[in-house]
């Protein structure tokens, strides 16, 4: 499944010679041996992001660079595994691959990175900030999605906006009057109701028939035509006409996939019983006209 692309920037080449410590709670120690500075987009929201570098290297023994952010930590990356003329991202520091380059982001504004030679040869090109454990290739647009994981949703700062109706809410509505009063402003929309993901309708809208009824959380982040992103919550209280099958149309509707598999085993599973009988059938009716013929 694609996941959530967050940042992509172009910066110039890095070429050093000097060794660094490990990845480190402080400041990179600039050796003045070329270094570029980037201020970080408007992140849609805070919290840990995986920093992927997109690298080429001269040789296996110049395969590193150094990466600071926001002036207190920083990162040797790369070290180890990385092919020498290529395009490669990476996301590992100090040579280890299990070691992740993440930073944990405590506001999605006013943040700022520093790139600093390490190695000879080594070229940077791109970063990409992600929230997920999408692994970027080529230029990393494989990481655009729609469908953003649940941590990537931070409610934390979001503005709390008032629910649609004073009363019960049924049907398809339109949670936000951000998006409601200007829909055209508005390139994307992507709904979690109590945590979990939930389809979006035309128009940006939230089909409540695929909700209990009950009060729910709904958490919104928003996309406009201009690239900049609001994050709002809201509570709403659903109440739509329920039948006895309510509850299993609605999971259907939700798990489209795995009601199509769990259909075809089930029809699979009939018809290898109905072939079963059809050939004992036939085995009988054997079985009797030898017995007749004797």
């Amino acid at each position: 499944m694609k996941k959530l692309f967050l940042f992509l920037v172009l910066v110039s080449s890095l070429v050093t010679t000097m060794s660094a410590p490990r990845a480190a709670a402080a400041a990179c120690t600039d050796a003045g041996n070329g270094s570029v500075s980037l201020a970080v987009p408007a992140l849609p929201t805070r919290g840990r992001y995986t920093i992927w570098s997109r690298l080429q290297v001269p040789d296996e023994a110049h395969n590193r660079y150094r990466l600071e952010v926001n002036g207190n930590t920083c990162f040797m990356v790369g070290g180890s595994s990385i092919a020498p003329g290529e395009w490669t991202w990476v996301a590992f520091a100090d040579g280890i691959l299990t070691n992740y380059v993440q930073y944990n982001f405590t506001s999605s504004t006013d943040n700022y990175v520093k790139l600093l030679g390490e190695d000879a040869g080594v070229r940077v090109d791109r970063l990409l900030l992600v929230k997920s454990s999408c692994v970027p290739e080529g230029l990393g647009s494989n990481c655009e999605s729609d469908a953003i994981p649940v941590a990537a949703l931070d409610t934390s700062g979001a503005t709390e906006v008032p629910p649609p109706s004073t009363g019960p809410v049924t049907g398809v509505i339109v949670p936000s009057q951000t998006v409601s009063r200007n829909p055209g402003n508005v390139k994307r929309v992507v709904y979690y109701v109590d945590g979990e993901p939930m389809p979006v309708g035309e128009k940006f809208g939230l089909d409540t028939t695929l909700l209990e009824n009950s009060t729910h959380r709904v958490s919104m982040q928003i996309t406009f035509s201009d690239g900049s992103v609001a994050n709002e919550v809201t509570t709403i209280t659903v109440k739509n006409p329920e039948t006895v099958l309510s509850p299993f149309t609605r999971w259907a509707r939700l798990h489209v996939k795995t009601a199509v598999i769990l259909s075809s085993l089930a029809g699979g599973a009939m018809l290898a019983i109905a072939i079963f009988f059809v050939v004992r059938h036939i085995k009988l009716q054997k079985r009797l006209l030898h017995f007749h013929g004797f």
